[in-house]
């Protein structure tokens, strides 16, 4: 007992040095501060399921694992959440996701700077167990959708109980809305691909604003004239 509390008490084991990896979003202070652990305190001491406990709360962690360092050091590696989508929930609250599915933050606009991500409608979240998540198969549609990389860069989704997904896409630079509705993506997205290509080569002056590829064996497609569109904005409307 008194070697124990000898080795509890000696400030050789105190906190000199704490090591971080795998953090790229998060600040060593704030990790620190997060943990509540300070200088003050024994190595030997730290219950390091407790630190790993506080440290995964904190919003952008998605898993802490920590060490010691003997004599006096401490190793915490971070794995961060990856931002994969925002959801926005009518006009209430619009909520970051990773490419799970799952909800981990509040957007905060100003200080995570996430516009590049993709906006996601007409998702709902669940409750099970005390959590909220969302679920069902329209997120497992507009996550596919947006995993597959193949109908450009995406910036909208829309998920419909009755229409499936629709997108609002940069495809070769311009502006373009497709209706997916729900299957057959990788083969709608050929579809896409093709009649892009044949409006590039053979009708240069028609620019694609709508794809309905609600059924890929008969795609409706909507264009505009790029000489009328010019006129009109030349004109000042």
């Amino acid at each position: 007992m008194y070697t124990y509390d000898f080795i509890m008490q000696s400030t050789y084991f105190n906190i000199k040095n704490i090591t971080l990896e795998g953090n790229n979003r998060i600040n060593k202070k704030e990790i620190i501060n997060f943990s509540r652990i300070n200088n003050s305190h024994n190595t030997l001491s730290i219950n390091l399921h407790v630190v790993q406990k506080r440290l995964v709360h904190h919003p952008w962690i998605k898993a802490a694992f920590i060490k010691r360092d003997l004599p006096s050091g401490l190793t915490i590696k971070i794995v961060e959440e990856v931002p994969f989508a925002i959801v926005k929930i009518q006009n209430i609250a619009e909520i970051v996701i990773n490419n799970q599915g799952k909800p981990f933050k509040e957007l905060e606009p100003d200080i995570d700077n996430l516009n590049h991500l993709p906006v996601i409608q007409g998702l709902e979240l669940a409750e099970s167990k005390g959590d909220f998540n969302f679920k069902g198969n329209l997120l497992n549609l507009a996550l596919k959708v947006l995993d597959m990389n193949r109908f450009g860069k995406i910036y909208h989704v829309k998920a419909d109980k009755n229409m499936g997904i629709s997108i609002k896409t940069k495809l070769y630079n311009k502006d373009i809305t497709m209706k997916l509705g729900f299957s057959n993506f990788h083969n709608k997205a050929y579809k896409a691909e093709q009649i892009a290509n044949y409006f590039k080569k053979n009708l240069i002056n028609r620019e694609i604003s709508t794809f309905d590829l609600y059924d890929p064996e008969n795609v409706l497609v909507k264009s505009k004239d790029k000489d009328a569109l010019h006129n009109l904005t030349k004109g000042g409307v």
